[in-house]
């Protein structure tokens, strides 16, 4: 398997990692985390093509090169920051959480010495490297200490805090067990392809732990690098790994519906009251029944007060927006609540505004005119909606309750 192809998966992984914290910004914030965690795991990977690959370009390789080593400390705190905002709701960082990035910062000032090298003389170390990799473990790159501790340490750390990430996860997966069934299949679904993401985090933490392993401790140097070649090839199934989870499950990046309304009310928020405070002591599944609920409420309170459902071309979106509720959300909540698509419960409020309207003026019986008056695009839509909700055509149910009411 050639390197090229490691370094297509290292790429693609970059690319998809960004575009999923554009796309999945305003859905879930804690996108952000792995965003980031994955395009580090990306950057590593496309050095790591550098180094194995038998052509590389050492301008290229030295200008990124032991610059970007503290960023790799940042891999296993964002992994762990992406679970637990996923599980808490809620993205923030306490002052406390900040001790996590602590290593990154002391690896950012212990590679000043090398930094401030000339970069021709960087250009030669890494040339240097490329044509013997088998002594890259004695390399001086001028830390205090060899500088193979630090991949050590990244690799511990990585597979620490991806296990500690699957504990939590377990934990959690045991408070949702009193969720109503639909919705506990939301979460079930998620929280296995999160496992499953942690896992592959797990064996690239230990094909990484390895790799380093065998040229510091092996007898042979080039024995070793075959070794770490074939380490080298494991890794690649695992970065294949990554995006097909990603993409054949993205409902996993919007995280765990709360159903949370906004703590503060923002100007012109249409609400006037309703209850932000849990009870102390209830369960999970209590808070997030209680949080469906007041959603499900306010939904409803939305389009009767501001009568949303009169525009033909009103989206989940516009109502996600409106109630600073992610989209997925809504729709999560009147599929459990409701029990229907949020078209049909729209077209529920446009057919009682149609009939109120014909209530209020008996006279006004022109199919194309209330269809209008009533959000629907068309009168064959508003003919089909109404008899689907009524059981009548609207004729036919104009006679039976307006002009039976006038002869009355």
């Amino acid at each position: 398997m050639k390197a090229d192809i490691y370094l297509i998966l290292a790429l693609l992984l970059i690319v998809i990692s960004l575009a999923m914290a554009v796309f999945n910004l305003k859905a879930n914030r804690n996108i952000l985390y792995l965003s980031s965690f994955l395009v580090i795991l990306g950057l590593e990977g496309t050095l790591s093509w550098f180094f194995h690959a038998e052509h590389s370009n050492a301008r290229i390789f030295a200008f990124f090169f032991n610059h970007t080593a503290p960023l790799y400390s940042l891999k296993a705190p964002l992994l762990y920051f992406f679970v637990r905002g996923n599980i808490r709701d809620d993205y923030r960082l306490s002052a406390v959480d900040f001790l996590h990035f602590i290593p990154a910062l002391i690896h950012l000032i212990l590679i000043v010495p090398y930094a401030l090298l000339p970069f021709n003389e960087k250009v030669d170390i890494v040339a240097f490297i490329l044509e013997n990799r088998h002594l890259y473990v004695h390399t001086d790159l001028y830390y205090p200490y060899p500088h193979i501790w630090n991949q050590y340490f990244r690799s511990v750390q990585l597979v620490v805090y991806a296990a500690f990430s699957i504990v939590i996860m377990l934990r959690f997966r045991k408070q949702t067990t009193e969720l109503p069934a639909n919705l506990r299949s939301v979460y079930q679904s998620s929280s296995n392809w999160i496992f499953l993401l942690l896992a592959s985090f797990v064996i690239v933490g230990l094909l990484q732990l390895t790799m380093v392993i065998q040229p510091a401790t092996g007898n042979s140097p080039m024995q070793a690098m075959h070794t770490v070649s074939d380490m080298y090839r494991y890794a690649l199934i695992v970065y294949v790994l990554i995006p097909v989870i990603l993409l054949a499950n993205p409902k996993l990046l919007y995280g765990f519906p709360s159903f949370r309304l906004p703590a503060v009310k923002k100007p012109g928020y249409f609400l006037t009251e309703y209850e932000t405070e849990i009870p102390s002591g209830s369960s999970y599944s209590e808070r997030i029944s209680v949080n469906m609920d007041t959603l499900f409420t306010d939904i409803k309170k939305l389009l009767d007060i501001r009568q949303l459902y009169l525009d033909p071309e009103l989206k989940v979106s516009d109502i996600s927006e409106l109630l600073h509720v992610p989209a997925y959300q809504i729709v999560l909540c009147l599929s459990i609540k409701a029990e229907k698509p949020i078209d049909v419960f729209l077209n529920e409020f446009r057919v009682k505004h149609a009939i109120s309207l014909v209530k209020k003026n008996p006279e006004n019986q022109s199919p194309e005119i209330l269809g209008a008056q009533s959000g629907f695009r068309s009168v064959v839509e508003f003919e089909r909606v109404f008899r689907k909700f009524t059981g009548f055509s609207f004729r036919a149910w104009y006679e039976m309750t307006i002009t039976k009411r006038k002869t009355l």
